[in-house]
């Protein structure tokens, strides 16, 4: 099972992808003027690092923020 999850703060966006309970990926993004534009790239990112080409081949996402 793999899940993400997102935080969207006023500085930052972070996001980071879960694998059988274990940190897969992360990321860390400066915010945008748009929270969305902040998450989409967090995510992005996040997805990126961990081999992941989008969201459809995650099993969860919880956001927060």
């Amino acid at each position: 099972m793999i899940g993400a999850g997102c935080d969207v703060g006023s500085a930052a966006g972070k996001a980071l992808t879960m694998s059988g309970g274990d940190i897969a990926s992360f990321s860390i993004s400066f915010s945008a003027t748009r929270p969305e534009m902040t998450a989409q790239m967090a995510v992005d990112e996040t997805l990126g690092k961990g081999g992941l080409a989008s969201l459809d081949e995650l099993d969860y996402v919880v956001g927060t923020g």
